[in-house]
C-alpha cells in the first residue's frame, strides 16, 4: 500500500491516546499503519506515569512497525 498523495491527504496529524493493555503491540502497529496511508503526522500520548519499563516497552514496539519512516512522537 502506497502512502496518500500529500495534496490529497484528509488528516495531517492524526493522535493516539493509549494505556498499556494486552492489545498495546496490535494497536501501536496499526495506527503507524494508518498514519504511513495518509502521510500524516503522528503522536502517540500516553496517559499515566512514566516509568523507563514503558518507555522501554514503546521503544520496543517502534523498532518493529512496518514503515519505519513513520516513526511518530511520543508523549
Amino acid at each position: 500500500m502506497e502512502p496518500m498523495d500529500i495534496t490529497q491527504r484528509p488528516f495531517k496529524t492524526i493522535l493516539f491516546g493509549f494505556a498499556f493493555s494486552p492489545s498495546l503491540e496490535v494497536n501501536i502497529l496499526e495506527i503507524t499503519r494508518i498514519a504511513y496511508y495518509f502521510n500524516t503526522k503522528l503522536i502517540l500520548l500516553h496517559v499515566g506515569a512514566k516509568t523507563p519499563e514503558k518507555s522501554a516497552t514503546i521503544e520496543a514496539i517502534l523498532k518493529t512497525i512496518e514503515h519505519p519512516e513513520t516513526q511518530p512522537e511520543v508523549s
